[in-house]
C-alpha cells in the first residue's frame, strides 16, 4: 500500500482537517490558478516521492509561518498522498 513506507501510523483525518484549516487549497488556487485536484496531480509537479512531499509540506509551513508540529506536517502529507499522489 502507498501509505505504508513513511506514513505508517499517521492520522489521515487529522491531516485533512489541518489541510482545510490552513486553507492550503485556497493558497494554491490563488497562486497558481488551479483547483486542488489539478494542482496536486499536474504532470509537471515537483513532488515525485514521499520524501519530497514531506519536504514540500515543511517548506509551505515554514514560509507561511504556520507553526505546525512535525507530526502535523506528516499527517498533512499522508492525507495528500492518500487523496492524490499515491506515492510509494
Amino acid at each position: 500500500q502507498a501509505q505504508e513506507r513513511l506514513f505508517k501510523g499517521t492520522d489521515i483525518a487529522a491531516g485533512k482537517a489541518l489541510h482545510q484549516e490552513h486553507k492550503c487549497s485556497t493558497c494554491h488556487q490563488e497562486r497558481h490558478s488551479l483547483n486542488e485536484k489539478d494542482y496536486y496531480t499536474r504532470p509537471d509537479r515537483k513532488v515525485t516521492s514521499q520524501e519530497k512531499l514531506i519536504t514540500q509540506i515543511n517548506f509551505c509551513s515554514t514560509q507561511l509561518k504556520l507553526s505546525l508540529f512535525p507530526e502535523d506536517e506528516l499527517n498533512i502529507a499522508a492525507y495528500l498522498n492518500n487523496a492524490y499522489y499515491k506515492l510509494k
